[in-house]
């Protein structure tokens, strides 16, 4: 090292972790606009969701008759992406950037794991078999072990697996791309960890963009699932919001929206979801 290099060195004191959430909660408050956008967007998803569930509910008091398979593990993943959009936006407002991108990555994969429910109905049966085995009593031994067998041989369903599912060509590598650059902040890795020792304004809006632009696909996944379901009110609400969100999200976003299967999809494009919302 030279002498200036060694002087400039010398001069430069590290930030101490305080400082940094000091910097970035500092940074999230002069957002004032995307943090409002934000909140009014999760709260109008858990209004949506709690509405139906309400109404479900009723049903099943008439009927007897509940939710399984598919469709019953796609409301339970409904439920924790909704929890974790609530922890990704409770961590930024907090000033905990680089763990908000845990948050944002599972809020990816239960989307896709949602859209794979609908695209490929038999994997989302194998995926619920799987995931409540230990629970499930009647099944014999050898169901179990069919299950357990059926499930590696589809990849154990991981995010690669679905996303080639689910899309292909440039969409694919998109969502591979994008993928990949999340989980760049989450591995252990020696890039991942020095970035918790620097204020870099670009990972916080970044991570900030991405949030907002997740909570308008599954905007879109909630009119998939429940559409028939859902009030004017919140449609109405929704609408507001959807002009807004060009403001909000970051160039290059994928779409999310499978590729792949679109047959078997209500909602086809961003497109479509706006033609609902204007035909109220």
């Amino acid at each position: 090292m030279n002498l200036n290099r060694q002087i400039i060195y010398m001069k430069r004191k590290p930030l101490t972790y305080e400082q940094i959430f000091k910097m970035y909660k500092k940074l999230y408050k002069d957002d004032s606009e995307a943090e409002l956008f934000y909140s009014k967007s999760i709260r109008l998803m858990h209004q949506i969701f709690q509405d139906v569930s309400k109404s479900e509910a009723q049903e099943y008091m008439k009927t007897k008759k509940y939710l399984t398979g598919a469709k019953a593990i796609s409301k339970l993943y409904e439920i924790k992406i909704l929890h974790h959009f609530v922890a990704h936006q409770t961590l930024l407002k907090n000033g905990i950037t680089i763990a908000s991108y845990n948050h944002i990555r599972s809020i990816y994969e239960l989307i896709i794991a949602i859209y794979l429910n609908i695209i490929e109905p038999d994997l989302g049966e194998l995926n619920f078999n799987y995931e409540t085995k230990e629970s499930n009593k009647e099944l014999s031994k050898r169901q179990l072990e069919d299950i357990k067998k059926q499930y590696a041989q589809n990849e154990y369903l991981k995010p690669s697996f679905i996303e080639k599912k689910l899309y292909s060509g440039k969409t694919l590598h998109s969502m591979r791309d994008f993928y990949h650059n999340i989980c760049g902040f989450i591995h252990p890795s020696i890039i991942s960890m020095a970035a918790c020792f620097e204020f870099k304004p670009n990972t916080f809006i970044d991570s900030s963009k991405v949030g907002i632009a997740l909570t308008n696909i599954n905007f879109i996944i909630l009119f998939e699932l429940y559409g028939d379901k859902i009030k004017k009110r919140y449609k109405k609400k929704l609408l507001e919001l959807v002009n807004e969100y060009p403001t909000f999200i970051p160039e290059g976003m994928p779409a999310l929206i499978p590729s792949k299967g679109k047959e078997k999809l209500k909602i086809k494009d961003y497109n479509c979801l706006i033609n609902i919302l204007e035909k109220i």
